[in-house]
């Protein structure tokens, strides 16, 4: 009963918008949002899917980390959402001094939000909210955690994401304008990429 009750709750969700302050959760949306294994979540470093916090066998999380200094990310995009402002959240920690973040990017614009971290073992666990992401148009949502890692590492579960509400004719003019700029900032560092190599 309950997944059928939840499924048709997922069809409404995705045709309408919230209203009267309900917001809608969208997190089925992520693949593998509560990070049960490393399924659905992509990497430029070394991933692992440990068991972790409480030393229980059941509860995991992504472990990001690389021996010397790189820049690396854990991601996924997500499509075919609807228009709107979104709210993402994850459970984070690391060792490392402000070097991460959750992030989500639609439209060619980043939101972030830093994980506090410091020490051996890392600060404890923590919620960051990422708030008011934009998507128009249709653009797909890439979410994940970002950073710069010199023999530290970053750990990140529980991801959700929440749709607040229908884009103003101002948002959607203004994520319209973010999305060309996006666009011709792209063409043209594949011009000068192209002219550097042509040695113009």
């Amino acid at each position: 009963m309950y997944n059928a009750l939840e499924k048709a709750r997922q069809v409404y969700v995705l045709k309408s918008y919230p209203t009267d302050d309900v917001t809608f959760d969208m997190t089925f949306k992520i693949q593998n949002a509560e990070v049960a294994s490393k399924d659905g979540w992509e990497t430029n470093a070394n991933l692992a899917n440990n068991v972790d916090y409480d030393g229980a066998p059941d509860v995991h999380a992504l472990d990001l980390w690389h021996w010397e200094f790189k820049a690396v990310h854990a991601y996924q995009t997500i499509s075919n959402l609807p228009d709107g402002v979104y709210t993402l959240t994850a459970m984070a920690r690391t060792n490392g001094a402000d070097m991460c973040y959750v992030y989500a990017e639609s439209g060619g614009v980043e939101y972030k939000e830093v994980v506090v971290g410091g020490g051996d073992t890392g600060n404890p666990w923590g919620l960051v909210s990422v708030p008011n992401i934009l998507v128009s148009n249709g653009s797909p949502m890439e979410i994940g955690l970002k950073g710069k890692i010199d023999n530290t590492w970053f750990s990140v579960d529980n991801f959700t994401l929440t749709l607040l509400r229908e884009l103003t004719d101002d948002e959607k003019l203004d994520a319209a304008k973010k999305n060309l700029k996006s666009t011709i900032d792209a063409v043209d560092a594949l011009n000068t990429t192209k002219n550097i190599g042509e040695g113009v």
